[in-house]
Formats: structure tokens, C-alpha cells, sequence
């Protein structure tokens, strides 16, 4: 069996540990799109056209919200890979080495990285529209227009890259808790 199996296999079998892994994954992926693709949208650009002071603040929020995603799938994929410790133990009794081991979890986020990011993207795209109006409900009672449904295909590339860096540094982090793990613990 070769690692790309068992890394199905393993995704499919523990279902249930991979519920809210995945979800925060996913959530995570729809909360920076929806994000990106409001910064993007005419609407919201045309209302916040003369005030810099919204400009300034989305952006501000922008970086916030990208470096809370960062720290937030970082630690949870390192207490995801430490609530697993009996199953890398068995691999490791069975004489797998820790790179394969590694190899292995780095597979596992890489899939489930990509499937959540399919389907935070299309959550996304779902309520982008919704988030918009709300942002200048929110802000701009005085905003007069009807906010259009658009897909911002810079939106999604940018979306789609940050996401693929996150998870291989993800991934690269389960390698690191890996080689940290002792098979006594």
C-alpha cells in the first residue's frame, strides 16, 4: 500500500477525529476569501471611494485575519497530529520511519487542504454578496445601490495560493512535531 492510499484511508477511517479539523480548515478558507473578495468588490470599492479611513481599516483587518488563520491552523494541525499518538505509534512499531510517518500526515493535510479549500472558496463565493451588503449596512447607512454578485477571480488566486503556503508550512510543522515524538510517550 503506498502512502497516497493510506493517506485516503486514514482520512476516511477516522472521520471523526478529521470533523473539526476540517471544518476549521474550511472555515478558515471561507472567512479569508469572503474577506479578500469584499475588499475586492465595486460596490464596497465605490462606497469606501472617498473615505480612506475605511480603506485603511479593512486592510488593517486584512492582516489581522490572515495572521490569526496562520497561528490558528498551525496549532490546531500540531494538536490534530498530537491526538493521534497511539496511531503514529503503531506505525512506528511496525517500522515505519519517522520521514514516512511524516510524509504520511504532510499527504493528509494536503488532501484535506485541498478539499476544504474547494469548499471554503465555494462558501465563499455563496455568501460574498451577503457579507457586502452587510458591510455597508453596517457602515454606510446612506449607501443607496444594489450590491452585484460577482466572482473575483483574483480573489480566488490569492486565496488559493496563501491557502496551498499554509498548508504545505502545515505540513512541514506535523514533520517537525513527528520527529519530535518519541515512541515511549
Amino acid at each position: 500500500m503506498n502512502l497516497i492510499t493510506l493517506a485516503f484511508r486514514n482520512i476516511k477511517l477516522n472521520r471523526k477525529k478529521y470533523i473539526m479539523y476540517l471544518f476549521s480548515m474550511g472555515f478558515s478558507v471561507f472567512t479569508v476569501y469572503t474577506f479578500l473578495a469584499l475588499m475586492k468588490n465595486e460596490s464596497v470599492m465605490m462606497a469606501f471611494e472617498y473615505d480612506a479611513r475605511y480603506r485603511s481599516i479593512l486592510t488593517s483587518f486584512g492582516v489581522i485575519i490572515m495572521v490569526f488563520v496562520l497561528f490558528f491552523l498551525i496549532s490546531s494541525n500540531n494538536s490534530f497530529i498530537r491526538a493521534r499518538k497511539k496511531e503514529i505509534s503503531t506505525y512506528a512499531l511496525f517500522g515505519m520511519t519517522n520521514l514516512k510517518i511524516g510524509k504520511l500526515l504532510f499527504l493528509e493535510t494536503i488532501i484535506a487542504g485541498l478539499g476544504t479549500l474547494v469548499a471554503g472558496i465555494g462558501v465563499g463565493v455563496f455568501f460574498s454578496k451577503l457579507m457586502a451588503m452587510f458591510l455597508l449596512d453596517l457602515t454606510l447607512s446612506n449607501f443607496v445601490g444594489d450590491v452585484a454578485f460577482t466572482i473575483d477571480p483574483m480573489s480566488i488566486a490569492i486565496t488559493v495560493l496563501l491557502f496551498l503556503i499554509i498548508f504545505c508550512f502545515m505540513g512541514l510543522s506535523g514533520l517537525r512535531v513527528i520527529y519530535k515524538f518519541e515512541l515511549v510517550d
